[in-house]
């Protein structure tokens, strides 16, 4: 992503400076990223998006 929205934040960038993962603050679990953490699922950066994904599901289900 080089061009950001306004209403998104970034949260992850590459090297070169391209944004790779966002986040809209206004909503429980609205993320985008820049590759495959489906593909990627033994790595760290991976694991931690799916636990915090579960873990929104987990919350929302509490409201």
């Amino acid at each position: 992503i080089k061009d950001l929205a306004s209403d998104l934040v970034a949260m992850a960038q590459a090297t070169d400076g391209l944004i790779e993962a966002v986040y809209h603050p206004d909503y429980l679990f609205v993320w985008a990223v820049q590759w495959h953490p489906e593909h990627m699922y033994q790595s760290t950066v991976s694991k931690q998006l799916a636990q915090k994904f579960i873990q929104a599901c987990r919350d929302r289900k509490k409201l």
